[in-house]
């Protein structure tokens, strides 16, 4: 975000100044030779022997056969993940800019992030295109969901990193949950809040993602190290997925710039925020950003996770009209069967 907001200040300044000068630079380019120290530099992210013995055990001593049964049982794609070549597949939706108020409007009421709703409308967008379908059939199911929340750690330690120091400083946070018919939208989504202020305001919350993250030094740094242990969870994971959903949202965005709106010649009219799909990662990976009021959901998927691209862009609608639905004012509450009752017919009748 830090690079594109730049970008767009600075075409703006030369526009206006018949300039080829740039604006000061506050972003280090590719040339700076300019080095910042690692996070275990900053901070102090070594795990505690505990931790390391309960990771340890659970990912990498345990047999799959063996984690996988001790593991509640969640849904992670119609197709078991393959080392193969695989084809991200991308699905984009956009809100207007009454739909994005709309939302907003919602959380506020609701003392709540729209990154809650987002959690909540995307969980029941799945429990109503792929669990509940089989359920009522009679068919043996998945009960419950993991959901991936990465959470950036920048602001989490006393010497804040800038948002101008380029590196990798995000956690991820693993929610199990499980939809029942009589669930209500309000109450995932405030769980959900709950969950994430324990983790992110809280001293235990804290030195759990930190020492999470510390556990890296344990993956080998031997040449193609990390990519022996990634491809190891295709047999470790359930269906060889890591997790169901994550949502990872920039927020708000690109309206730090200097010049006026009226005197602007490029203007930032909406922003496409994407993840590539990874293999073992979740199945469906939607990331968020919101610019000039506009907030944009992009989903990928790997192609061969689901039986067909119809259902990973049904389930992307789903998601939009869910949380749509919720946002409604005349609305208390919506409960997951409500959602399913109203939902749009599955593209596989």
């Amino acid at each position: 975000m830090a690079l594109t907001e730049q970008l767009h200040e600075q075409v703006n300044f030369a526009v206006k100044h018949h300039s080829k000068d740039p604006v000061p630079v506050i972003i280090p380019s590719p040339k700076d030779k300019k080095t910042y120290p690692p996070m275990d530099l900053r901070t102090d992210c070594n795990p505690r022997l505990k931790t390391v013995l309960k990771e340890g055990l659970h990912g990498l001593l345990l047999p799959s056969w063996a984690k996988i049964a001790l593991e509640t049982k969640y849904w992670s794609g119609d197709v078991h993940a393959e080392l193969a070549t695989n084809t991200t597949q991308v699905d984009i939706l956009r809100l207007t800019k009454e739909q994005t108020m709309s939302v907003v409007k919602a959380a506020k009421k609701q003392n709540i992030t729209v990154q809650s709703m987002l959690f909540a409308a995307s969980v029941f967008a799945v429990q109503s295109c792929f669990i509940f379908p089989c359920q009522l059939q009679g068919e043996k199911a998945y009960l419950a969901q993991k959901f991936s929340t990465p959470v950036t750690l920048r602001n989490l330690i006393t010497n804040r990193i800038s948002h101008t120091e380029q590196g990798n400083f995000v956690a991820v946070l693993h929610h199990i949950v499980t939809i029942k018919p009589e669930s209500s939208f309000w109450q995932i989504a405030h769980a959900y809040r709950r969950s994430i202020a324990f983790s992110t305001k809280t001293k235990e919350g804290i030195q759990a993602m930190m020492e999470r993250f510390g556990l890296l030094k344990y993956v080998s740094y031997k040449p193609r190290g990390l990519e022996w242990y990634l491809k190891s969870q295709i047999k470790k994971d359930q269906h060889g997925r890591s997790a169901t959903i994550a949502v990872s949202n920039l927020g708000r965005g690109w309206d730090v710039c200097k010049i006026p709106l009226e005197e602007q010649a490029y203007v930032i009219e909406d922003a496409i925020f994407s993840h590539s799909a990874p293999t073992t990662g979740q199945t469906f990976s939607l990331t968020v950003a919101t610019a000039n009021n506009i907030l944009t959901l992009t989903n990928t998927w790997q192609g061969s996770a689901l039986h067909g691209r119809e259902r990973g862009e049904w389930f992307t609608r789903e998601t939009k009209r869910i949380l749509l639905e919720a946002s409604k004012t005349d609305r208390s509450d919506l409960l997951m069967k409500e959602a399913y009752d109203s939902r749009e017919p599955s593209p596989s009748n």
